[in-house]
């Protein structure tokens, strides 16, 4: 089933308001999380076709990290954490007190904490 969604300009701009804030919050609870000062942005709102998605995160030869999970409850939905590869090994080495590049791949217990993390800014974004 195909459908397009469709919102004015102020319900754009409380979406993008939204995403502002629950980024604001996720950007402060992974600083609390590894202890250092973090930076995140969100460049633009938007709905993609899931068949563009892949296209929308720079295409299939940019490698990424990525959590899915899905949102159940009084809100519904889904929740995608991506970062670039190369930022989920060094989120990696912080976590676990490393020096940065130490990681190159993540085992069972890294990969774990990662989606611990993941979880955690989900929670902090959705919260706002």
């Amino acid at each position: 089933m195909s459908y397009h969604v469709k919102l004015n300009e102020l319900e754009m701009d409380a979406l993008n308001e939204m995403g502002n804030i629950g980024t604001g919050n996720a950007a402060t609870a992974l600083s609390k999380f590894i202890g250092k000062n973090v930076d995140m942005n969100i460049p633009k709102t938007e709905f993609v076709p899931l068949g563009e998605f892949v296209k929308s995160v720079g295409g299939a030869e940019n490698i990424i990290s990525c959590i899915y999970m899905q949102i159940t409850g009084d809100l519904t939905g889904e929740v995608v954490f991506i970062v670039p590869a190369q930022g989920a090994l060094e989120l990696n080495d912080i976590m676990m007190g490393k020096k940065l590049g130490t990681t190159t791949e993540l085992n069972k217990i890294e990969e774990s904490a990662f989606k611990e993390l993941a979880n955690i800014l989900a929670g902090s974004f959705l919260t706002a």
